[in-house]
Formats: structure tokens, C-alpha cells, sequence
């Protein structure tokens, strides 16, 4: 689970009464900088900053995170920590547990949109962020895959919900904001010789939204891991 955002040290709690002061914690340093980013974006994370939120002398934090390096990593890390998935992958067939597992981790990702940017560049650096990793390489591998194999899948996997995710996050919302307006613009500018397919995609005009397109191509990514996973059966039963 992630981290709880629990009330800052001098927080007014019900009836305007003065909250009791929590002693600072990593996890509650983290917590509050997730949630800080979630309001304010990546921009406005700062050890001052953030030790205003909390109520303490910056130098406080040092003593949990050394460095804003570390702060980052541990957000990247609460993040992943608080995707909820099933007890037990291992009792999906291969096709649905990317399924669900892509599903999973979009809406996780979309809860923390300011966030996203530095899951895209950061890599986890401690051992409960990989929690999430092992509970799906242990259902890759039970459907078939081998455990290198596994771990390319989730390698690819987070590649492309992430950067599915980066993309929807980073452009602002409204049809003027279309994913493919300057695609569209365009239509009138594609020679017909020269583009048919394209043309042929903007006559018609069912072009993908978001979710859509996200569902596609995990669908193309779970089918294609399914048939690798069959196929690596196959060649270990011929062996």
C-alpha cells in the first residue's frame, strides 16, 4: 500500500482543535511529498518546500532521505508500492494477467499524474518498490515464460503503459487538444497518391482516443507474450 497522508505537525483537526504532533517518519516524509506533487506538480518539490508542508527545520528530513535524489526515488517507490493487484497472479492465464495488470497500473500512474514524469526517467532503487515486479514475474513465468523472459516482458510492459500514460498526462485536456489534431489538419495537405493509407484513416475518422488506443495496444502486447509463452512450452517439451 502507499504511503498515509497523515495530518502535518500543527494541523487543526475537527472544531478547529491543534491535531497532535506526529513525530516525522520516513514514511510520513514521503507521504507528504507525494501529496505535494500531486498538488502542486514535480516543479514545486523541494527539501524547503516540503518541510514547510510538514511543519519542520529542512534539515530534519536529511536525517530519513540524504538528498532529493533519494527523495525522488521514494516517491517512484511509493508509487509502485501502492499499486493493488490480486493475492496471487499466478492463477490467470497469461493474456488476462497483462491484461489486468496493464489496467492496474494506467490507473494507478493516472492518480498521480505529476508523478508520472519521474517514474519515466527514475528507476526503483529499493526492494519493497519491486513487490509489484515479483507478484507479475511470478505469473509470466507460471504461464510459460521464463524468468529472463519474464523480466523483458516487464521491462516492455512498464515501457509502454509509462510511456502511454507520459504521453495522455502531458497534454492538456479538451477536443482542442486532440492526440491527433495536427493529424487531422493535415488531411487536406496528404497528397492521395502519396499517403492513401493515411487519407484512408482521416476519411474514415475513427481515430483512437486515449483509452482506446491504450486498450489496443495491450492487447497486441498480452497477445504477443501469450503465443512467446506457448511457444516456450512447446520448445521445453521438445526438449
Amino acid at each position: 500500500m502507499a504511503p498515509k497522508i497523515r495530518r502535518s505537525v500543527g494541523e487543526r483537526g475537527p472544531a478547529g482543535r491543534r491535531g497532535p504532533e506526529e513525530p516525522l517518519s520516513r514514511e510520513r516524509i514521503v507521504g507528504e511529498a507525494l501529496a505535494l506533487v500531486d498538488r502542486e506538480g514535480l516543479r514545486a518539490l523541494s527539501m524547503r518546500h516540503l518541510a514547510t508542508a510538514l511543519g519542520v527545520d529542512p534539515m530534519a528530513i536529511y536525517y530519513y532521505l540524504p538528498n532529493k535524489a533519494a527523495l525522488e526515488d521514494a516517491i517512484v517507490e511509493a508509487v509502485n508500492v501502492g499499486i493493488e493487484g490480486p493475492a496471487e497472479f499466478t492463477s490467470f492465464a497469461l493474456y488476462d494477467l497483462v491484461m489486468m495488470a496493464g489496467r492496474i497500473f494506467r490507473g494507478t500512474l493516472l492518480a498521480h499524474p505529476n508523478a508520472v514524469p519521474l517514474l519515466a526517467v527514475r528507476s526503483l532503487a529499493t526492494p519493497i518498490g519491486f513487490e509489484p515486479a515479483e507478484a507479475m514475474l511470478s505469473g509470466l513465468v507460471a504461464g510459460g515464460l521464463t524468468p529472463t523472459e519474464g523480466i523483458a516482458a516487464i521491462d516492455v510492459f512498464s515501457t509502454f503503459v509509462t510511456g502511454s500514460v507520459l504521453r495522455e498526462v502531458q497534454l492538456p485536456s479538451g477536443p482542442e487538444h486532440d492526440g491527433h489534431l495536427q493529424f487531422r489538419k493535415m488531411k487536406d495537405q496528404l497528397d492521395e497518391a502519396e499517403f492513401p493509407n493515411l487519407r484512408r484513416a482521416l476519411a474514415e475518422g475513427n481515430l483512437m482516443d486515449f483509452d482506446a488506443e491504450f486498450e489496443f495496444g495491450l492487447s497486441a502486447l498480452a497477445r504477443g507474450l501469450a503465443e512467446l509463452a506457448e511457444a516456450t512450452v512447446e520448445h521445453q517439451r521438445g526438449n
